[in-house]
């Protein structure tokens, strides 16, 4: 049996943990509900990418977003009225989206904050509503890295 090497290595380690990252793409009026989202699913295990954490002074916005996307198996789109009406939220969400298709990695997974309707292009997908029994739809989310 052959050994990997160091690059394999991390090349493999990389690939785990991807699968259980979360990109949260969200509005800034939104941000107490990423906030604590982020926080519950951090305490499961599950590594976060949040704006606030991974951007700092000096980055590049877009490069760190389109990093944060590609290193994340799911982007959770929280979806509000506010975020609908965000185009730079729609187009975090397309670049995942993008992402899925030509790499089959990323799957966008829409999460209700409250009941405006979702765009078109999620409409057909499954979501997950946190508006009226935040728990249940934690445990929804969940489901998706056991």
């Amino acid at each position: 049996m052959d050994m990997l090497d160091s690059d394999q290595i991390n090349a493999l380690r990389e690939r785990v943990e991807a699968e259980r990252t979360v990109f949260l793409s969200h509005t800034a009026k939104d941000k107490p509900k990423a906030r604590q989202l982020a926080e519950d699913l951090r305490i499961n295990g599950i590594r976060v990418w949040l704006d606030e954490r991974e951007v700092r002074p000096g980055d590049s916005v877009i490069e760190k977003i389109e990093s944060g996307i590609k290193a994340s198996r799911y982007v959770f789109f929280l979806a509000s009225r506010d975020s609908i009406a965000a185009p730079w939220v729609l187009e975090e969400v397309r670049m995942a989206m993008h992402d899925g298709i030509t790499r089959k990695r990323v799957r966008v997974v829409a999460v209700r904050l409250d009941q405006t309707p979702l765009p078109g292009f999620l409409s057909e997908k499954k979501h997950v509503d946190i508006s009226s029994d935040y728990n249940a739809g934690l445990t929804e989310l969940l489901t998706l890295f056991e």
